[in-house]
């Protein structure tokens, strides 16, 4: 267990323990991995925490709860509206904001990036395999995203054995100019 760890180590306190969890449940309602340590897989640590997703495989219909379950409250931050949801496909708006911009008005390509994957995350969940997450992303950034609206469009290109690859799009709302370009892999 981390939390029985980092005491006999001394590294923190049982009250440090305590904030941190009380901090972590007002963020994520769900149980923390502070509370329950880490899985075991063949008797080892492991990161792979499975959960079945409410309403799974995403709809049109189930969008709006599937995003507010699944996302840390910074991604949700991001603004991402307007979703339209296909078998493979969703596409996603990315409405200017201010506190997602340099000093130039450019939305900072971090955005841009998390944005995508947070829409690939999504259009990967179209389907009836649940995703493990993001393994790889490769953005090409081709114009600065000044002044307008961007929407994000993902397709899922293919499923392989144990990873599944998707493509995204970002473009101005208004023009359809091409802003980002990005290619990922998912793993299973």
């Amino acid at each position: 267990n981390l939390c029985r760890d980092a005491l006999s180590t001394g590294l923190v306190s049982q009250s440090e323990i305590d904030e941190a969890k009380s901090r972590i449940a007002d963020i994520h309602p769900l149980p923390t991995m502070l509370e329950r340590g880490l899985p075991e897989i063949a008797g080892k640590p492991s990161m792979t925490i499975i959960a079945t997703p409410p309403n799974f495989p995403l709809t049109h219909e189930t969008v709006a709860e599937f995003y507010e379950w699944m996302f840390a409250p910074w991604v949700k931050e991001l603004g991402l509206c307007d979703f339209d949801v296909a078998p493979g496909r969703v596409v996603a708006t990315l409405p200017q904001d201010s506190k997602l911009q340099f000093v130039s008005g450019a939305i900072c390509g971090q955005v841009i990036m998390s944005a995508v994957d947070t829409v690939v995350s999504l259009a990967m969940a179209t389907t009836d395999r649940i995703p493990k997450g993001t393994v790889y992303q490769h953005t090409h950034f081709l114009r600065p995203a000044m002044t307008h609206d961007m929407r994000v469009e993902a397709n899922v290109l293919r499923f392989g054995k144990s990873s599944a690859f998707a493509e995204a799009k970002v473009t101005f709302a208004n023009s359809g100019e091409l802003v980002a370009h990005a290619t990922l892999e998912f793993a299973f």
